[in-house]
């Protein structure tokens, strides 16, 4: 199915934006500590700029683990569950997601809205580059749980095969 291939395509670009960030979280961080101790003279942006980079990992994480189904998950009532119903159970877990993710996407553009001319004090750089991240991600979590429905109503399993 091409929507799986996409998940994976998807997920794979979500993989490599989050090592490429956390490197750069730790050149920034590195480079405070050295301008600050060192050089003692301390640069204010470093830090503003890993944080920007440290909510983009955050949400595009969340994403890689609905992908591979490693959220945390209570199962000691559902384990109990016939298999037709731990299915049902999944489903409406899903469409819990799904309603969240079109919170996030509403509410994310409402709030990219009034930050839209806002920029960071040291870094000078927009604040719509760090709260994208909401929206964007509630794109794809959209996208995961419908291909993941998909999935478990034409062959009753659940997961993602973009690797097939």
């Amino acid at each position: 199915m091409i929507l799986n291939k996409l998940c994976h395509y998807i997920n794979r670009v979500c993989s490599f934006l989050s090592i490429i960030l956390i490197g750069v979280i730790v050149l920034l961080i590195s480079a405070e500590v050295f301008f600050r101790y060192i050089v003692r003279n301390a640069l204010s942006w470093p830090e503003e700029l890993a944080g920007f980079c440290f909510v983009w990992v955050t949400m595009l994480g969340a994403a890689i683990c609905l992908y591979k189904k490693s959220h945390i998950g209570v199962t000691i009532l559902t384990g109990k569950f016939p298999d037709k119903l731990k299915g049902l159970f999944k489903v409406f877990i899903y469409l819990l997601i799904i309603c969240f993710s079109y919170l996030m996407i509403t509410k994310g553009y409402l709030l990219l809205r009034i930050v839209a001319n806002q920029c960071s004090p040291a870094a000078q750089i927009n604040m719509s580059w760090e709260y994208s991240a909401i929206p964007v991600v509630g794109i794809v979590f959209i996208l995961y749980c419908t291909v993941s429905m998909l999935n478990y109503f034409f062959t009753g399993d659940d997961t993602l095969r973009g690797e097939l």
